[in-house]
C-alpha cells in the first residue's frame, strides 16, 4: 500500500514527498530554459525567447532535430508545457490530501487517488529513491 502522507518512522519518504521533489526538478528546469515557444520547424526547432534581456524583447535560436519526430516532440516538451504539467500534477496531489493507505479497492473516491498517485510516481520509477512498492 502508499505510505501516509507524512515521512514514515523508517525515515523513508512517502510518495506525495517524492512526487512532489519531481515536480519541483521539472519545474526548475523548464524555468531555467526560459518557459519561451518552443516551434518545429523545417531545419529545426525555432525556440522564441522573451524577456526585457534581449533586444526588442525577443530572439531566437535553433536546435536541429536528427529527425522530424525528436523535432515535433522538441518542441511538444517546451518549458511552457512542462510548468502547465506540474500545475497538474499538483492539484492531483493536493486533492488526494486525506486518502487512508488501508484503503479496500472496493472504496470508490480514496481509492482512485491511490491508483492515480501511483500513476503519476511511475513516470520517476528509473529514480534512485523510487520505491518498488509505490508500482502499480
Amino acid at each position: 500500500m502508499i505510505p501516509e502522507a507524512a515521512v514514515e518512522e523508517n525515515g523513508r519518504v512517502t510518495i506525495t514527498e517524492f512526487l512532489e521533489a519531481r515536480i519541483a526538478e521539472d519545474e526548475a528546469d523548464a524555468k531555467a530554459a526560459d518557459g519561451g515557444r518552443w516551434l518545429p520547424e523545417d531545419k529545426g526547432v525555432s525556440f522564441e525567447f522573451y524577456g526585457d534581456e534581449f533586444p526588442g524583447g525577443e530572439a531566437q535560436a535553433r536546435l536541429v532535430a536528427d529527425t522530424r519526430a525528436n523535432m515535433n516532440h522538441i518542441a511538444n516538451y517546451s518549458p511552457a508545457r512542462v510548468l502547465a504539467e506540474c500545475a497538474a500534477k499538483r492539484a492531483i496531489i493536493e486533492q488526494s490530501g486525506n486518502y487512508s493507505p488501508e484503503l479496500e479497492h472496493g472504496d470508490n473516491g480514496e481509492w482512485a487517488f491511490d491508483v492515480t498517485l501511483r500513476a503519476l510516481v511511475s513516470a520517476y520509477a528509473d529514480h534512485p529513491d523510487y520505491q518498488q512498492e509505490w508500482a502499480l
